[in-house]
């Protein structure tokens, strides 16, 4: 599963890209949980939408588990601390299914 993040502020490339998952129904639900929490921000929110870009690269970097996008509203709505002033990205509430890694009998199956 991959995503493409706004670049960063000296313009190099940034994405979310997460692998391991046991069939595509998995890999397009947490595509769509990465597309959702992206979205919380306004579109005119720029600074909103640069820390949502890092919390997503810092749980993509960390393989932290995708955060509650409930809870990642109330804290955008409330001005609460950013994202990435917590310790880390896994201090946000976690979902409540990680991405599971693949076995050798599903290393042969199409989807990854």
């Amino acid at each position: 599963m991959r995503q493409e993040l706004p670049p960063r502020e000296e313009g190099t490339r940034r994405t979310f890209r997460r692998g391991g998952y046991t069939s595509a129904t998995d890999a397009q639900a947490d595509l769509d949980h990465v597309r959702a929490l992206f979205a919380l921000p306004d579109a005119d929110d720029d600074e909103g939408r640069v820390k949502m870009a890092e919390l997503l690269e810092k749980v993509a970097t960390e393989k932290a588990p995708l955060p509650d996008i409930e809870e990642t509203r109330r804290r955008l709505r409330r001005g609460r601390r950013s994202p990435l002033s917590s310790r880390s990205a896994s201090g946000w509430r976690p979902r409540s299914r990680a991405p599971r890694r693949r076995t050798a009998t599903a290393a042969t199956s199409p989807c990854t």
